[in-house]
């Protein structure tokens, strides 16, 4: 009950903290490209902790980023965009995770356009951020990390 709470307390701030990271990622990752220059696919991928637990990884996406200390003590981070609605991504890890075993958090948030979950498992912390993109498409922001 009092992870909970405290998980409570956490999350606005975690949304907050996902949502401007996202942001920043986003502009660090922009460069001018000509309008007839083909996209290059992303050459990142996902972290071997990440890979490891056996964590959903998302099949219509790209990796535009990875954050990863080689601890989760520090955490995890990978931003990842998709052509695909929110409801589409956060249907596929509201499903992957369960039957991975993770427990999902009461509080979940779901709007218009964007998505929060978090879940928990043996001591440790996920939370995906998924948010509609001018294009239709979708960026996906994971932490995964110890409680």
């Amino acid at each position: 009950m009092a992870k909970r709470k405290k998980l409570g307390k956490l999350l606005p701030i975690l949304v907050l903290f996902i949502l401007v990271g996202g942001a920043f990622v986003a502009r660090q990752n922009t460069r001018t490209q000509s309008p007839d220059e083909p996209i290059e696919e992303a050459k990142t991928s996902y972290p071997s902790l990440y890979q490891e637990e056996a964590l959903p990884e998302y099949p219509n996406a790209n990796i535009v980023s990875v954050s990863d200390s080689g601890s989760l003590e520090d955490g995890i981070r990978v931003t990842l965009e998709t052509s695909d609605t929110v409801n589409d991504a956060s249907s596929f890890y509201e499903k992957e995770m369960r039957l991975a075993g993770w427990e999902a958090a009461n509080q979940r948030l779901i709007v218009d356009g964007l998505y929060l979950g978090t879940f928990t498992k043996n001591g440790l912390f996920y939370q995906v951020t998924i948010s509609r993109q001018e294009d239709g498409g979708s960026q996906i922001s994971i932490v995964y990390a110890e409680e």
